[in-house]
């Protein structure tokens, strides 16, 4: 993850497309979306709280969504 946050920049300075620098701006949100979901599921296996992973797979969801449709 902490290298598709040095690559993005990167690549950003080369492209020009608005639409593939969101694509790649929106892929660390994605991958702390599924890890996120990974997470609920091994904490509803031992009985666990997971509302704060809910609350934050929303958040992130919205953002991310409100993003790519600016």
């Amino acid at each position: 993850m902490f290298l598709t946050l040095i690559i993005i920049p990167l690549i950003s300075d080369f492209t020009s497309s608005s639409d593939l620098v969101k694509g790649l701006i929106i892929l660390p949100g994605l991958m702390i979306i599924v890890g996120k979901i990974i997470a609920i599921g091994e904490k509803k296996k031992q009985n666990k709280k997971y509302a704060g992973d809910v609350g934050i797979i929303l958040g992130l969801t919205i953002a991310g969504l409100l993003y790519l449709f600016s």
